[in-house]
């Protein structure tokens, strides 16, 4: 009968429909599954690069952060090293020029101080002003979600990473700082080895020109008398 045609139609297009959305969204979550899988090596091997050649701590920090900002989308950031015991800014990103971005802080400070004590991330989302006055490096800029991640190696945190965002961070994000976090620590190591052998070699240095001073003093003192 005509009805029974129609409906069998009918049917049948919902069935191919149906099929069609399936097959779209099985793509799709392949499509996504493969971006994920693709970021995140690409965004390691990224931050290998920005450390690489021999940087003081100010540049090193500069160069992380800025990969960091522009591979996640983030806005504004801070990066602390472990330098002398205390945690002292190395680069800022994003962040007026008044600010009231600490300049260093302990493991006691905020939620700087906490991200060390725990070693391990704190996300915010939905932040308030009150909530980033309290603690938070990115201090008049006000970012409405906030990632820091403490860089981690042998039980020593070395530096935090503190990044801003106007949009609601996925767990992409915070899962690379965590795989990134061993060699942001070495790096901040070698950076202060770097500079202490630096130091001592000027220091050296200086000590042996003035030994040469004080040995050629005495040479024309012997001449005199």
């Amino acid at each position: 009968p005509p009805d029974t045609a129609v409906v069998s139609v009918a049917v049948i297009d919902l069935i191919g429909l149906l099929l069609s959305i399936a097959i779209t969204t099985m793509i799709s979550s392949a499509s996504a599954a493969r971006r994920r899988e693709e970021w995140l090596p690409a965004g390691q091997v990224g931050v290998s690069a920005a450390m690489m050649g021999e940087k003081r701590l100010d540049q090193l920090g500069h160069s992380i952060l800025a990969f960091l900002s522009e591979y996640t989308q983030a806005s504004a950031g801070a990066f602390y090293a472990l330098t002398d015991g205390a945690y002292r800014r190395t680069a800022m990103l994003g962040v007026p020029e008044q600010n009231t971005v600490p300049a260093t802080f302990t493991p006691k400070d905020g939620l700087l101080g906490q991200a060390v004590s725990e070693a391990k991330p704190i996300v915010l989302h939905n932040l308030s002003e009150s909530h980033l006055s309290v603690g938070a490096a990115l201090g008049q800029w006000r970012p409405r979600h906030l990632l820091i991640s403490p860089a981690k190696s042998e039980r020593t945190v070395d530096a935090v990473v503190e990044l801003g965002f106007l949009s609601p961070l996925s767990d992409l994000t915070r899962d690379l700082l965590e795989r990134v976090s061993e060699m942001s620590s070495v790096a901040v190591q070698t950076a202060n080895y770097r500079a202490n052998l630096q130091n001592l070699l000027e220091e050296t240095q200086r000590q042996s020109e003035e030994l040469q001073s004080q040995g050629e003093e005495l040479c024309v003192n012997n001449e005199e008398l």
